[in-house]
């Protein structure tokens, strides 16, 4: 369980990342 609850964490952390890499994605593709 508590392997489960870190690998939880991480993927949470994982996923801000790469909505923040989307964001910038599409700033530069729109060109804002």
């Amino acid at each position: 369980m508590k392997d489960d609850r870190r690998d939880g964490r991480r993927t949470g952390r994982k996923e801000v990342r790469t909505l923040q890499r989307f964001s910038l994605l599409k700033a530069a593709c729109t060109g804002v």
